[in-house]
């Protein structure tokens, strides 16, 4: 491209290739000078627009991101997913501007079998289990994720089992599963895993170890990763990416492996015959709710997530003036990822603050426009904005001490806290949720099952208003609530051994 470039200075589509190029190479600097370059020589370029959208989004650049997509739109209204692209990033800063007419119109759209959304942003927006596998049909359709079956020998003396991940660093994935590799039992298993991230810290050096052999398959060049992975010859290969951040799903579709799991990383079907199966629970996937998943189901005894009770803890001593929470209040909290947040779920939380006196709501973002736009929310109910406290991430480790601050975790819906629910439970710390219909709404009722915890889950929005108000206003209610989290350490929820060998029986079924 280069090359065309010096024969051609005034070549956009030169430029847009060149910048594909260097995205893909998470070049963004480059990338970002070359689509402007491109759309200086075009300003009708839409694919310069949504794929700079797309850097901006990946970068947590909402706002850029949003004014690019917008111009995507404006320039091409038929676009494909732009429209999901424009509200999911809407949804990270809180911009609720035209929700509802948004929403319609994407769902509306899925239903006629419209390029409308990704697959991952629309887990937010409903709890409909059609839908979702319709949305996942069309994107997998539209990428072409389509399975391509070979031949692989059975591997007599042990099972080779492959995890693939671009999260093998400080990530939901990992903090979750990390523990399982360690656990696998060497007699009957071989384990591998194939990294394709950018990040490495001291969980990739950590999560390394845990395998018998782990593979960094961006040393290798795009075309020889189907052959080199094919050679290792996988009994079995489990994608923990799914729809999400710099997954690799074009590599499934080439079939890696005898059986093909999608499991963890995305909490729902990937729409598309590439993958044999879905490892979850009965309680997130119901028996009548297997008709909306094409992979096949398979059933865990417990939880659907592994982990373990050995989690690194800081021994820093926080206060509640560390984050600028007043002492003697009750602190609601939630430390969901921000976009889980619907105008739906907030307005709840504005009447539980309205009827909960002596209260805050504690939140985790560092975005400007985020505070702004949740605080004039909060105004429009009659709620002091004051009431709502932000705070900035930090390390999980730190994250882990500091959530023992609050009183109760509020959870978001349709889309629960599901590796937040885990940590918030191993902290003692009640949650509050709703139960729906689709994978990520039934989430936490997992969870919380699995820690012996039953009645904090709701089936409506009132239930569980009224839940959040009355424990705030009945301390001793609330007290015995609170001791019931204290020993959810030593539940089925945390038992990653035990967990590890209910999902090598599931291997060991499947071949």
């Amino acid at each position: 491209f280069k090359t065309v470039l010096k024969l051609s200075p005034s070549n956009a589509k030169a430029y847009t290739n060149l910048g594909n190029l260097q995205k893909e190479q998470k070049k963004y600097d480059e990338a970002i000078r070359s689509y402007e370059k491109a759309i200086s020589l075009d300003e009708k370029n839409y694919i310069a627009y949504n794929n700079l959208g797309v850097i901006y989004q990946e970068l947590k650049n909402y706002s850029e991101a949003l004014k690019n997509f917008n111009i995507t739109f404006k320039i091409n209204s038929k676009f494909e997913f732009i429209l999901g692209k424009i509200l999911h990033c809407k949804m990270h800063l809180c911009d609720w501007n035209n929700y509802e007419k948004l929403k319609k119109e994407i769902i509306e759209g899925v239903k006629n079998n419209l390029e409308m959304i990704e697959p991952f942003p629309i887990l937010g927006l409903t709890d409909n289990p059609k839908i979702l596998k319709q949305a996942s049909e069309i994107y997998s359709k539209k990428k072409k994720f389509n399975s391509r079956k070979n031949k692989f020998k059975l591997n007599k003396d042990k099972l080779k089992i492959g995890y693939f991940s671009s999260d093998f660093h400080s990530h939901p994935v990992s903090h979750l599963i990390k523990d399982v590799f360690k656990y696998h039992n060497r007699t009957n298993f071989e384990v591998i895993g194939f990294y394709y991230g950018t990040k490495n810290d001291k969980w990739t050096e950590e999560i390394k170890k845990n395998f018998d052999e782990f593979i960094d398959l961006d040393q290798l060049k795009i075309g020889d990763i189907e052959s080199f992975i094919r050679k290792k010859n996988l009994d079995i290969a489990v994608n923990l990416n799914g729809y999400t951040s710099n997954s690799k799903n074009e590599i499934f579709s080439k079939g890696i492996a005898r059986f093909q799991i999608n499991y963890l990383g995305y909490p729902g079907t990937m729409g598309t015959d590439a993958m044999d199966y879905l490892i979850a629970d009965k309680i997130v996937i119901p028996e009548n709710n297997k008709k909306y998943f094409t992979e096949k189901i398979l059933y865990l005894p417990n939880c659907w997530l592994p982990s373990s009770k050995h989690r690194e803890i800081s021994k820093r001593n926080f206060e509640k003036k560390d984050f600028l929470i007043p002492d003697n209040k009750f602190v609601f909290c939630n430390f969901n990822n921000i976009y889980k947040i619907t105008p739906e779920i907030f307005k709840i939380w504005m009447n539980i603050l309205l009827n909960s006196d002596g209260s805050v709501l504690w939140l985790i973002s560092k975005n400007i426009s985020v505070k702004e736009n949740l605080r004039t929310e909060a105004k429009k109910r009659g709620v002091d904005p004051n009431r709502i406290i932000f705070s900035d991430p930090i390390d999980i480790e730190d994250h882990l001490k500091r959530i023992q601050l609050a009183d109760l975790f509020l959870d978001t819906f349709p889309y629960n806290a599901h590796l937040t629910a885990v940590d918030a439970i191993r902290a003692g710390l009640p949650i509050l949720t709703i139960s729906g219909n689709s994978l990520p709404s039934r989430g936490a009722d997992s969870i919380l099952q699995s820690a012996n915890i039953s009645n904090l889950c709701k089936k409506t929005f009132q239930e569980y208003q009224d839940t959040a108000i009355e424990l705030a206003k009945n301390r001793k209610k609330y007290k015995i609530i609170r001791e019931s989290f204290q020993n959810c350490i030593n539940s089925e929820l945390f038992n990653v051994e035990q967990f590890t060998k209910s999902l090598e029986k599931i291997y060991l079924d499947i071949v």
